[in-house]
């Protein structure tokens, strides 16, 4: 998390308070008066007051379903003064606001629920509405606003920080860093551009805006709000591994909306802000040993030797709020190799294989349904057409790029046990084997084979047949 200075190079505007999270408690320009923030346990904003040493006004409360659809400002004072009461205010027409935003979350245009009648026809009450180039800058000539209101939140649904004499979105809160959409760069250093010695540390959603969001200032998000399902990669892999590189390559041209992140706490941090719950949150990344497709910020797998039964334990609280982004009837797919592979004895290597209690156990905590392969996963062309299984062919022999040969797989045997099997665990206990399964562009799963159902936890006690 940046824990830099917030304050901007403007005396006439003090930024200050910040809670641990990095969401802004409060503001205050000059002596005029405090607006104080209201959030939920995610950091969205619920609603706003303003505070000018005597009296405190209830100035906006924040309207959502899956995402924030707009807002209501009541304008009350919420202390002795009150003329009506707040169901009062709420029915009146005029006062709700509904955002108009395209697929980057971009304001587009604002309309109250005040209907105006016009030429004999009823038409729509336009409280804003603007044009954006790519890098977020308005378009002059291309604004409007109502004299009856304004709208705070513009460019990937950020708050505008209009009151610091830049005019209107000249700068932006994204939670890390401010922006300032005019130039298209961030006022601070990335606090992980150490990582990314090809990119500006001031730069914007990695100079793609088309494509994506720079979620908070920190990684590459790329996000369509219309999508179904989100890809996570770990970012050291996808630089460092060209499998995972290729593969990562492969989803930016999907429908899926695609994450790098080095850590669990740090995704839902991402994924907090956009509102959106999705039908499959999908984990990427070379697996091997259990708890390997969750260990995002270490692509070193192959050399650990396991994981304690309490590992998730200390990202507890991150994995409920991102079990929190995913539909009732979503999964949470775990793609590695060996994710879900039964406690069988004597594999003879030593690395731990127990992926039904990884899965049991994170289905526990976030409340939805866990599904990982058994065995080794695909990666190639065809993993997000929706036509291939994802379970890898057993190789006797594959490429050892150490040795720069041929070399002698000394997985074979237990892909070859594993092959096409997956697992799934439900958040009441309940283990059952899959068959394979597929992946589409849209991140959408489908079943080439079922397996037996539910699985018995005694046949996991078998043996590994003889090395071929």
């Amino acid at each position: 998390m940046d824990t830099g200075p917030r304050l901007m190079p403007c005396r006439r505007m003090n930024v200050k308070p910040y809670d641990a999270a990095g969401n802004r408690v409060s503001k205050k320009r000059g002596t005029g008066p405090t607006t104080y923030y209201v959030r939920d346990a995610q950091g969205n904003t619920l609603a706003t007051y303003s505070f000018d040493g005597t009296t405190t006004t209830w100035k906006e409360q924040d309207l959502y379903g899956s995402s924030r659809l707009g807002m209501w400002t009541p304008n009350l004072n919420v202390g002795t003064g009150n003329t009506s009461a707040p169901d009062d205010e709420f029915n009146k027409v005029g006062k709700k606001y509904y955002e108009l935003s395209n697929h980057l979350d971009n304001v587009l245009a604002t309309i109250s629920d005040r209907r105006v009648w016009t030429a004999g026809n009823l038409t729509a009450d336009v409280i804003t509405a603007q044009d954006y180039y790519p890098f977020g800058m308005l378009q002059p000539g291309r604004q409007y606003t109502a004299a009856s209101g304004s709208y705070r939140y513009g460019f990937n649904g950020k708050e505008n920080d209009n009151d610091i004499g830049k005019g209107t979105g000249g700068e932006q809160d994204y939670g890390m860093r401010i922006y300032d959409p005019r130039v298209g760069r961030f006022m601070s250093e990335d606090p992980i551009s150490p990582k990314y010695p090809m990119l500006t540390p001031y730069q914007f959603a990695s100079n793609n805006p088309i494509a994506g969001v720079d979620q908070d200032g920190l990684e590459f998000m790329k996000f369509d709000k219309k999508n179904t399902g989100t890809i996570v990669f770990p970012s050291t892999q996808v630089k460092n591994d060209k499998l995972i590189g290729e593969e990562y390559a492969r989803a930016m041209k999907s429908n899926m909306n695609v994450v790098k992140t080095e850590s669990l706490n740090e995704l839902a941090f991402y994924i907090r802000g956009k509102h959106v719950k999705y039908d499959n949150l999908i984990f990427t990344g070379h697996g091997t040993i259990r708890y390997s497709s969750l260990k995002l910020g270490d692509g070193k797998y192959f050399n650990d030797k396991g994981f304690p039964d309490n590992a998730l334990s200390k990202y507890k609280t991150s994995l409920k709020e991102i079990g929190q982004y995913v539909k009732p009837n979503g999964n949470i797919i775990l793609t590695g190799c060996f994710q879900a592979t039964p406690p069988y004895k004597n594999l003879g290597l030593d690395i731990n294989m127990d992926g039904v209690s990884l899965i049991k156990e994170l289905s526990k905590i976030t409340g939805r349904d866990v599904i990982g392969n058994q065995g080794s996963t695909y990666a190639g062309a065809n993993e997000f057409s929706g036509n291939a299984g994802l379970s890898a062919q057993p190789l006797r022999y594959e490429w050892d790029d150490t040795k720069k040969k041929m070399a002698k797989n000394e997985y074979y045997d237990y892909e070859r046990l594993f092959q096409g099997k997956w697992t799934i665990a439900k958040p009441n206990g309940t283990v059952s084997e899959l068959g394979d399964v597929t992946l589409n562009k849209n991140g959408q799963i489908g079943n080439v084979g079922i397996g037996p159902s539910p699985m018995s936890e005694q046949k996991a006690t078998g043996e590994i047949p003889a090395t071929h």
